[in-house]
């Protein structure tokens, strides 16, 4: 007879077989059989731009791949695509200039494949503009020239000089079918359809012949083009991948993620995108786990961090600054804040800095289940505008002077709880609850034990008159401003903080008064530290023996909150 063992186990067995005769049942033997999990075989692959070569299998530091087009090419075509505990390794102090493509990786939890570096000196760069490529002209298509991109390349967007171009969609150009243009007439076709001022393969489409193709604007030889890769690093339908210790600089977006689970972003460096930094789209599919930590995000033309329709998001301990509208001379366009949150849940936000962004620190739309805390955020155009159901912002420190506070609204049923944050040196408005009605809103917001130093409106109720109030309450906070103290309750200004909380029934326990901030000009995180004598210490409220939160409560530094007979004000 035949025996098969078991498909999988725990640890090594030893078991005894025992054979008995058809024949004669009374005849047997036994015998001793080991049984252990072979050894998982791995690779690790290498790829060097200044002394690999597109013959060597990439196996070893000496048979460097040369170029990103064998990721691609290997994850995509091989017959033995990458396989779990593999490891992709770019030389440090090689510099490449494509993208990295990657899809339908399936790493594990005790075997991730890892895309990353080896060597010594400064990690390795990848530009994603293609300010290396060579142009030649078409013959037949005067003013068309031909560059090639590299296999798996997904063009974004193209510019000459500082004027984007127009995509030419391929479909429409060969009648709404699909266009193969590896075929000579379809080409001609496509190639004919070119107006001045344009390129292709449109955006999405994965080169073929790994070619893209430009009309100058003038009809001339182009001097100065720049064909920007969607991504740096493009992942899509793939598990259990890191993606760590690479320097990313311009391209559309940084890394961008989709239809994956379990993806580990860390430890890399972009800059100069004209889009997003890092964007995991669960859009297509779903994005579930990913963790995104340690990177360093600056010069960005929308957000530099950013989730959409994912679950289960961490970014954690990132640094990002500089979000603007012009990126390498460019105008760029989007929301501009530092991170953005779009109905996604269960998103975990904690410990980034945040700074020098035109918006908000960060930005959210339709989220559920989320929680910010412990970031630094400074010189932000806003701090934000929590804008969901179930969320959690606590013990963060906003120092955004000459900038709004945070302007929260509830778009479902479950409580907003907003707590021990600082919101130092905001204009407009400090503490805001703004009209959740009109998003179909029913769950409470919560204010506690926050501190707004300010130079305008402290605490705004319900700005419109749709805005019921009903389920918005504010309470143990400490505000002080050194110009003119208002607030707004359901459209009524009330200038002075007594007649507010006479008026409003709010803020009963809550102090107006000068936090006495261990530094009179604060500028770092430990510069918000209480001294010993602010009427924000002891003298906030607890929410865990009042049961707004479920576990015990640590402040910004990791100090476990209480200290003394009730918490402090404010985020220490």
């Amino acid at each position: 007879g035949l025996y098969t063992a078991p498909s999988s186990i725990l640890t090594p067995q030893t078991v005894t077989v025992t054979a008995r005769s058809a024949a004669d049942p009374t005849k047997s033997a036994s015998g001793v059989v080991s049984l252990q999990t072979p050894p998982v075989v791995t690779h690790t692959y290498y790829i060097s731009s200044s002394s690999g070569s597109a013959s060597n299998d990439g196996l070893s530091s000496g048979s460097a791949w040369r170029s990103l087009n064998n990721i691609y090419l290997k994850g995509y075509y091989s017959a033995s695509p990458f396989a779990a505990g593999d490891q992709i390794l770019l030389k440090q102090g090689d510099i490449w200039d494509g993208m990295i493509t990657v899809g339908r990786l399936a790493g594990t939890a005790s075997s991730p494949i890892v895309i990353g570096r080896y060597g010594t000196g400064p990690n390795p760069i990848i530009y994603g503009d293609n300010h290396t490529a060579s142009l030649t002209a078409v013959h037949g298509h005067p003013g068309v020239y031909v560059t090639t991109v590299g296999s798996g390349s997904i063009m974004s967007t193209v510019y000459e000089g500082t004027t984007e171009l127009t995509s030419i969609n391929v479909f429409s150009a060969c009648g709404g079918s699909m266009c193969n243009l590896n075929n000579l007439a379809n080409l001609n076709t496509y190639l004919s359809s070119f107006t001045p001022g344009s390129w292709g393969p449109y955006a999405g489409w994965i080169s073929p012949n790994n070619s893209l193709w430009i009309k100058t604007v003038d009809g001339n030889a182009p001097s100065s083009v720049l064909a920007f890769d969607q991504a740096a690093v493009y992942i899509n339908n793939s598990q259990y991948l890191t993606v760590q210790n690479l320097d990313l600089r311009r391209t559309w977006q940084g890394i961008y993620v989709s239809n994956s689970s379990n993806i580990t972003v860390q430890n890399n460096s972009i800059q100069d995108t004209l889009s997003l930094g890092i964007y995991l789209n669960g859009a297509s599919g779903s994005n579930t786990n990913s963790l995104v930590q340690a990177n360093m995000i600056t010069r960005t033309g929308d957000n530099a961090l950013y989730t959409y329709l994912s679950t289960n998001t961490t970014f954690r301990g990132n640094t990002v600054s500089n979000v603007t509208n012009t990126i390498l001379g460019l105008r760029t366009s989007g929301d501009e804040c530092g991170i953005g949150l779009q109905q996604s849940t269960n998103t975990l936000v904690e410990h980034n800095s945040v700074s020098n962004t035109v918006s908000a620190c960060v930005d959210y739309y339709y989220e559920t289940g989320s929680t910010v805390r412990y970031n630094y955020c400074y010189g932000n155009g806003a701090a934000g505008s929590p804008h969901g159901t179930g969320l959690s912002v606590y013990y963060n420190i906003f120092n955004e002077s000459g900038a709004t506070g945070i302007n929260v609204i509830n778009t479902g049923a479950s409580t907003d709880l907003i707590y021990n944050n600082v919101f130092y040196g905001t204009i407009g408005y400090g503490l805001m609850a703004g009209d959740s009605v009109s998003d179909g809103g029913t769950g409470a917001i919560i204010f506690r034990n926050n501190i707004v130093y300010g130079s305008g409106n402290l605490m705004e109720r319900g700005y419109a008159t749709n805005e019921s109030g009903t389920n918005v309450t504010s309470d143990y906070n400490l505000f002080y401003t050194t110009g003119t103290p208002y607030f707004i309750n359901l459209g009524t200004f009330y200038y002075g903080f007594a007649a507010y909380q006479a008026a409003s029934g709010q803020d009963g326990h809550s102090v107006f008064g000068n936090p006495l901030f261990a530094s009179s000009t604060p500028v770092a995180a430990t510069d918000f530290v209480l001294q010993s004598l602010s009427p924000g210490v002891n003298a906030g409220v607890n929410l865990l023996t009042g049961g707004m939160v479920s576990s015990a409560q640590v402040d910004y530094a990791g100090v476990s909150v209480p200290q003394g007979s009730r918490p402090n004000i404010g985020a220490h």
